[in-house]
C-alpha cells in the first residue's frame, strides 16, 4: 500500500503533476579547482556548487562559468572525498564532500 504521506504542495498523492515541476533541493558542495582554471573563474581557488552527481557538478560549473567549457571538454578529472570518479557522471556526490576538479590523470 502506498503512503499517504503529505507533500509540500499538500495534496498528499506522489504522482501529483504539481511534483514534477517542484524544486529538488541538491547538496552544496565546494570544488577546488587547479591553478589552471582560476584565471577562468576570476582567480576563484573554490567554487560552491549544487550538485547530486559528477555530471550535474560539471554542467553547473560550466552554466555559472562558460569559460570552463573547453578545458571540461578536453578532459578532467573529479576526486570525491579522496577517490577519483572513473564511473562516469552519475557517481553520486554527497553534501558537503570534499571535491577537487583536476586536470585528466593518465597512465603511462
Amino acid at each position: 500500500m502506498r503512503s499517504r504521506t503529505p507533500r509540500a504542495c499538500g495534496c498528499g498523492n506522489c504522482r501529483c503533476r504539481r511534483h514534477a515541476f517542484w524544486p529538488r533541493s541538491r547538496a552544496m558542495v565546494e570544488v577546488h579547482l587547479w591553478s589552471g582554471l582560476r584565471s577562468l573563474t576570476g582567480g576563484r581557488e573554490v567554487v560552491e556548487i549544487q550538485a547530486e552527481t559528477t555530471g550535474e557538478l560539471l554542467r553547473e560549473l560550466v552554466r555559472l562559468h562558460p569559460q570552463l567549457q573547453a578545458p571540461i571538454d578536453a578532459g578532467v578529472s573529479v576526486a570525491v572525498n579522496g577517490r577519483i570518479i572513473a564511473a562516469g557522471l552519475s557517481e553520486p556526490i554527497p553534501e558537503g564532500a570534499e571535491v577537487y576538479l583536476m586536470q585528466r590523470l593518465r597512465g603511462g
